[in-house]
């Protein structure tokens, strides 16, 4: 902070795990909700970049990839990305990687 306040510089790698260790807290969501939830912080991290909040931008996509990870363990997504049952999980997950390139 300025002004003579405390200020606390996090690492990349503090940063990273604390967004991780936020996600890893969740449990018995739909893939489809990880994924809605992913799309979202990686939308809020564009808006945060944009903001200049590059520490605030770096959180939002590693909790997005944290949740994709997440969702990619699922025995939901496993069972809808064996070959002929593309469901509508794997739909969406193929949507939201053109989004994400």
């Amino acid at each position: 902070m300025q002004n003579g306040g405390a200020y606390h510089r996090d690492t990349v790698a503090e940063i990273k795990e604390s967004a991780k260790a936020t996600v890893s807290s969740i449990r018995g969501a739909s893939g489809l909700s990880l994924l809605k939830s992913a799309r979202s912080q990686i939308q809020h991290a564009q808006v945060q970049e944009n903001q200049g909040d590059l520490k605030g931008a770096l959180t939002s996509l590693t909790k997005a990839a944290s949740l994709v990870q997440l969702l990619m363990s699922t025995q939901e997504f496993r069972t809808e990305s064996h070959a002929g049952k593309k469901g509508a999980l794997f739909k969406e997950f193929l949507d939201f990687q053109q989004v994400c390139v």
